[in-house]
């Protein structure tokens, strides 16, 4: 009796969620070939629909990151700069440690030069 009860009791649970309104569509064109291999591939795998297959596809996978030659080339630019200003601000802080005098204007106008720089790769 309490198995019964217990049972009644996890089935009105599960029947009293809400379904999650959908709130955007994607949508995509494929080929007739991979579109009949993807439907036979939901039915083996116990999919009810395209859209549980995409959605359960979409969340689990995991994020490759495929950088064309000029992102790399960026990357490798920045990182070249963010080396170059490293070296500015260490050889600033020694000079004032040996309370050497600094041009502080100088330096500012070729941090600015690089932070131009910067904004340019980013596209800011």
């Amino acid at each position: 009796m309490k198995i019964k009860n217990t049972i009644e009791i996890a089935k009105k649970s599960l029947k009293k969620q809400p379904k999650r309104a959908v709130e955007k569509v994607c949508s995509c064109r494929l080929p007739v070939d991979e579109f009949n291999k993807i439907s036979k591939e939901i039915g083996d795998l116990g999919y009810k629909n395209l859209s549980q297959y995409i959605r359960e596809i979409l969340s689990t996978r995991k994020l490759e990151y495929n950088m064309s030659e000029i992102e790399q080339y960026k990357v490798f630019l920045v990182n070249k700069i963010s080396n170059n200003i490293n070296q500015i601000a260490k050889v600033m802080h020694q000079d004032r440690q040996k309370n050497k005098e600094v041009n502080y204007l100088k330096t500012n106008q070729k941090l600015e030069k690089y932070l131009d720089e910067l904004y340019e790769l980013v596209g800011k």
